[in-house]
C-alpha cells in the first residue's frame, strides 16, 4: 500500500468504519453494540430513578400516618 493509500485509509477510517462525532472511527458492529449497551442503561437509569421516586413518597406516607396516630395518641 503507498503512503498516499494509508493516508487516506486513515482519514476515513479504512473500511466499513464509520466516524463518531468526536471524529474517532469504529466499525458498524462496536458502534451498534454500543448503542444497545447505552439504551441498557438509559433503561435501568429511569427505572432507579423511578423506584426511588416511588420510594420517597411511601416514605412520605408513612410519616404522615406516624404523624397523625401520635397527634391523636397524644390528644386522648
Amino acid at each position: 500500500m503507498s503512503q498516499a493509500a494509508t493516508r487516506a485509509a486513515t482519514k476515513t477510517g479504512g473500511k466499513g468504519e464509520v466516524p463518531s462525532e468526536k471524529g474517532v472511527f469504529a466499525p458498524p458492529e462496536v458502534v451498534f453494540k454500543m448503542s444497545k449497551k447505552i439504551a441498557q442503561l438509559t433503561k435501568v437509569i429511569y427505572y432507579l430513578n423511578t423506584k426511588n421516586e416511588d420510594h420517597n413518597v411511601e416514605i412520605q406516607s408513612l410519616i404522615d400516618a406516624y404523624e397523625d396516630e401520635l397527634t391523636e395518641v397524644l390528644l386522648i
